[in-house]
């Protein structure tokens, strides 16, 4: 794909906003979250004074009455693929797009990747595959991805997760890190294909929300369109029966994206698109889990 000068400029743009959040990822967080945690099982060890008591096997240290720890195969060869979710519904933000978080979300795993010499992919996905870039190393690789990123012209504005993992998941043949960055705004139960990838890859999902999206503001009457059908409704935002409703809705939508995350045992985080401390919030997060944490929270 032939980049226009245009293209080229938010591509450029896109690596200088984000590099606050490579530099945090890379001096620390990156290396911490995606390596050391295991790729290949290598032995059973009776446990020494400074090793990590999170590699401890308690059922072997149970059975012999004293600390046992598995030791791993560091993979020296890591390759980290991105999930960017281009559907319509990454459109709306009262102040910043969702999409335009999503792709800097996308861009800083992409340049942190790079920077430490990994193969770094990318998925960009709807209701299909719309594009995919093969894991490779190199600068030119991680401009040529964010390219692909920037140009990308959906053919559908609709979102099936689950679809678009099960055609990801025979794509994907060797163990990697998978990133998935989505609104995960999808009326489709996705819970089996990921919790499938989830039991071959390390997967991570950064779920980008707008706070507006998730608490309607009281300003009277308004026009809402869904992002994806292109359906209009009239709503009275005035009425505290309709924002009641509305709250309630989105809690069981959280509380069911939260019990999901945990059944497949997925680190997940919820980005406000809104926020402009954004990038600080996304590395505590990271900081966790690099420290064994698991988490499904929010930034």
């Amino acid at each position: 794909m032939n980049a226009t000068p245009e293209t080229i400029r938010r591509v450029n743009g896109l690596e200088l906003s984000t590099r606050r959040l490579v530099d945090g990822m890379v001096s620390g967080a990156y290396e911490s979250v995606f390596r050391g945690r295991g790729i290949e099982f290598d032995e059973i060890r009776e446990y020494r004074y400074g090793d990590d008591v999170r590699a401890i096997d308690w059922n072997v240290t149970a059975r012999l009455d004293r600390p046992y720890i598995k030791e791993f195969i560091e993979e020296r060869d890591l390759q980290v693929y991105v999930v960017a979710d281009v559907s319509g519904s990454g459109s709306f933000g009262s102040r910043t797009p969702k999409r335009e978080r999503i792709n800097e979300i996308v861009a800083s795993v992409i340049f942190s990747a790079q920077r430490s010499n990994d193969r770094a992919g990318l998925f960009l996905i709807t209701e299909r595959i719309e594009d995919f870039v093969p894991a490779r190393r190199g600068r030119r690789h991680a401009m040529r991805a964010l390219v692909r990123l920037l140009s990308c012209a959906p053919a559908s504005r609709a979102t099936d997760l689950a679809s678009s993992l099960r055609e990801i998941a025979g794509i994907i043949k060797r163990r990697s890190v998978i990133v998935i960055v989505s609104d995960l705004i999808d009326s489709h139960d996705y819970a089996r294909p990921l919790r499938h990838l989830s039991r071959r890859h390390d997967v991570v999902v950064i779920r980008v929300s707008d706070r507006n999206e998730r608490a309607i503001p009281d300003v009277g009457l308004i026009e809402l369109e869904d992002g994806e059908t292109g359906e209009q409704i009239l709503v009275d935002t005035s009425d505290p029966e309709f924002r009641a409703a509305y709250s309630r809705i989105i809690g069981d939508a959280d509380s069911e994206i939260s019990s999901v995350m945990a059944r497949c045992n997925i680190d997940s985080v919820l980005v406000d698109a809104h926020a402009d401390d954004y990038a600080a919030r996304l590395l505590g997060f990271f900081r966790t889990r690099s420290r064994g944490g698991r988490t499904h929270g929010r930034v």
